[in-house]
């Protein structure tokens, strides 16, 4: 059982992961099948029992089409990457 002691700053990093992957209509299953990250490590992301490693979030923002720097910053500048000035 995970502990009750969840770090509150993972929180909204676990909401952000959740909502991106639900924008693009994957489950967690589909996510693992195309990444090759495990469905366990994905859920325990969006639960906010532990904190992706760069390496992952990158792969995940890469999938999503997300701008890595939102799941840091949660901020909507440069929210997905075809809307980021190159």
């Amino acid at each position: 059982m995970p502990s009750q002691r969840t770090n509150k700053k993972l929180i909204p990093y676990a909401r952000r992961l959740r909502e991106a992957r639900q924008r693009v209509h994957l489950r967690p299953h589909d996510v693992s099948l195309i990444t090759g990250l495990s469905e366990y490590k994905i859920n325990s992301w969006e639960c906010a029992y532990s904190r992706p490693d760069i390496e992952g979030l990158k792969t995940i923002a890469e999938l999503y089409g997300m701008d890595f720097n939102w799941f840091y910053t949660g901020t909507t500048q440069g929210y997905m990457r075809e809307d980021t000035n190159e």
